[in-house]
């Protein structure tokens, strides 16, 4: 998973593009995902029949965001975890 500034969006490796407010991408108590502060990424197989979403994450797309994001905690622990 890429961070590209320009569009403040991040880009998975089957070329899924996803816009967030300021890079933040957070989970939530109930394992909802969110993009910056206030919007929900549709990123379960749930969300996507809800919102009736033509374009579903796969699950590999899925493992793809929760890898990069368990990498980014880790370089905090590692930087600020002392």
């Amino acid at each position: 998973m890429k961070w590209i500034a320009q569009d403040r969006s991040y880009e998975l490796s089957t070329g899924r593009q996803f816009g967030v407010n300021q890079g933040i991408i957070g989970l939530s108590p109930q394992l909802r995902v969110y993009e910056g502060y206030d919007g929900g990424l549709l990123v379960t197989d749930q969300e996507a029949i809800n919102s009736c979403d033509d374009n579903p994450w796969t699950s590999a797309e899925r493992r793809e965001l929760a890898d990069a994001m368990i990498e980014r905690w880790q370089a905090f622990k590692a930087e600020h975890g002392q």
